[in-house]
């Protein structure tokens, strides 16, 4: 893992290089899915920020049981969601954004470290309720594509109508052991 060996005074990060190194420690702290098929208000809260953010409104929260979370993550439909049309462009946005900052090394150097850095203690966790291949891989990948778009954000935040990140909304999800698993059509499930 390069990130956490580097000297915490050199910046990597540009002008928001204590915010980024921030969420870094705060991700290499999550107890991956610890109260998973629990629910809770304040995580529908949340959701509910992350969803306006994106200006999206017409969503209901429904709350997965442990046991349904696998068959939930099968039938998950993000072509077509609302959600999904709009998330699917930030990648593309945040480094563009990145280049013309001339931030795209600092962006680079998060795609190259943040999947290891998320990977190990997000299979254990998944693996830890799921022994379902797919279930566990899909659980892994969403974590390690949440966190790394959400460290990207933090990147660019200081530029004009970046500086509310909403990915911050699903690592706090991620920091109480719940997991935002997706949208089926106006439906977003949370386990």
């Amino acid at each position: 893992m390069a990130i956490t060996t580097y000297a915490p005074k050199q910046e990597l990060f540009g002008p928001n290089d204590k915010q980024v190194k921030t969420l870094i420690d705060r991700l290499l702290n999550v107890e991956w899915y610890q109260h998973i098929g629990t629910d809770h208000v304040r995580i529908e809260k949340n959701l509910q920020q992350f969803m306006e953010a994106f200006d999206l409104h017409a969503y209901e929260t429904e709350w997965v049981p442990l046991q349904d979370v696998p068959g939930t993550i099968k039938s998950l439909e993000l072509e077509g969601s609302q959600l999904w049309d709009v998330v699917k462009e930030v990648p593309d946005k945040i480094s563009e954004k990145g280049k013309a900052t001339g931030r795209k090394d600092s962006l680079d150097q998060l795609v190259h470290d943040i999947p290891e850095l998320v990977y190990h203690g997000a299979f254990a966790g998944a693996y830890n309720h799921f022994q379902n291949q797919q279930a566990v891989s899909l659980l892994v990948g969403h974590a390690m594509y949440i966190s790394l778009l959400a460290c990207a954000w933090e990147v660019v935040a200081d530029q004009s109508g970046w500086e509310e990140n909403p990915f911050i909304y699903l690592i706090e999800i991620r920091e109480e052991g719940h997991m935002p698993i997706g949208p089926k059509q106006n439906i977003f499930y949370l386990a």
